[in-house]
């Protein structure tokens, strides 16, 4: 009986591998919510350590700050911070968290600023950033000067705020350009 059992000949291997080509030609079946294929796999994925206030609203200020239509393309303002919370992402690394922050809270300085200024001036923040021709190169070569010495070097966020700077020359016709320099300096010195 063992001496026959071990002899037997082996099974067909043709009805093995038609099994396992069945396998390849049944239809997919979907179930449930598929809307998750559209989500960062990081939103799923544990850090390893326990979430912190910070955390929250750094991660809610990230994706207010960095969402971007794919259709419509990222603003090249914003490819600094996209690429800084990319690296955070993939290194989770001190060093990267503090880059991080320090490029918010530089974007933050400059929308501050130039908010106090609309406030300083009376001018609505809309009407500072729409487009204006330059007539008045003096004028705004200073202001650009003067908000350099006492706000600091622009940066590729904060120089969208330029055409803030001309309208102000361009639109002040009651203010000299001593005023609007002086203003400029008021505003940043009182920030810093």
């Amino acid at each position: 009986f063992f001496f026959l059992m071990i002899r037997r000949p082996p099974r067909s291997t043709q009805s093995r591998s038609s099994a396992a080509s069945d396998v390849y030609k049944r239809q997919v079946m979907e179930w449930g919510d598929l809307s998750i294929n559209k989500q960062p796999i990081g939103n799923y994925q544990a850090n390893g350590y326990k979430t912190t206030t910070y955390d929250k609203i750094k991660a809610q200020f990230l994706r207010q700050m960095t969402s971007f239509d794919s259709a419509r393309g990222l603003d090249s303002r914003d490819v600094k911070l996209h690429y800084i919370k990319n690296k955070l992402q993939r290194e989770q690394s001190l060093q990267a968290s503090q880059e991080l922050r320090a490029e918010i809270n530089q974007r933050l300085f400059a929308d501050n600023i130039f908010a106090q200024m609309a406030k300083f001036f009376d001018f609505p923040v809309e009407t500072l950033l729409g487009k204006t021709q330059v007539t008045n190169f003096d004028c705004l070569k200073s202001s650009v000067k003067t908000y350099e010495l006492t706000c600091g070097k622009f940066t590729e966020y904060s120089l969208k705020y330029v055409q803030f700077l001309v309208t102000i020359c361009e639109k002040s016709k009651n203010l000299t350009k001593e005023e609007i320099l002086a203003g400029i300096a008021t505003v940043c010195v009182r920030n810093n």
